[in-house]
C-alpha cells in the first residue's frame, strides 16, 4: 500500500499520481493498492477540484481521499507531500518533500 499526503492537487502532485496509477495497473498481481490523501479543508469546492484532478489526469487505478487529518498520522503541515509504503502494518519507506521532480517521482 502506497499512502500519498499532498495538501494541493496541483501539476506536482498530478505526475507523481499519473506514476502511481501506472504502478498499480501494472502490479495488480501483487495487489499493489494507493491512495492520494489530499489534507487540506473537505469544502464541497475542493472535493469538486479533487474530482476534476482526477478526470484531467486519467486516474483509475488509485482513490484519492480529501481529509483534514495529517497529523493523525504523524504528516507535516511544513511539508507538500509525503509518501509511505506500507506493507503489512509497517512503513518500509517514507519520503517527504516540498518539491516533486522527475527524479522524485521515480
Amino acid at each position: 500500500m502506497i499512502f500519498v499526503f499532498a495538501k494541493t492537487p496541483g501539476d506536482m502532485t498530478a505526475s507523481l499520481a499519473k506514476k502511481l496509477d501506472e504502478a498499480v495497473a501494472a502490479n495488480a498481481d501483487k495487489k499493489l493498492a494507493a491512495v492520494i490523501n489530499f489534507t487540506s479543508e473537505q469544502t464541497d469546492e475542493f472535493q469538486k477540484e479533487i474530482g476534476e484532478f482526477a478526470e484531467k489526469n486519467d486516474l483509475k487505478n488509485i482513490s484519492l481521499a480529501v481529509t483534514a487529518d495529517g497529523e493523525k498520522f504523524q504528516v507535516s503541515d511544513e511539508v507538500n507531500v509525503t509518501v509511505m509504503h506500507y506493507l503489512g502494518k509497517k512503513v518500509k519507506f517514507c519520503f517527504a518533500t516540498n518539491t516533486v521532480d522527475d527524479e522524485a517521482v521515480e
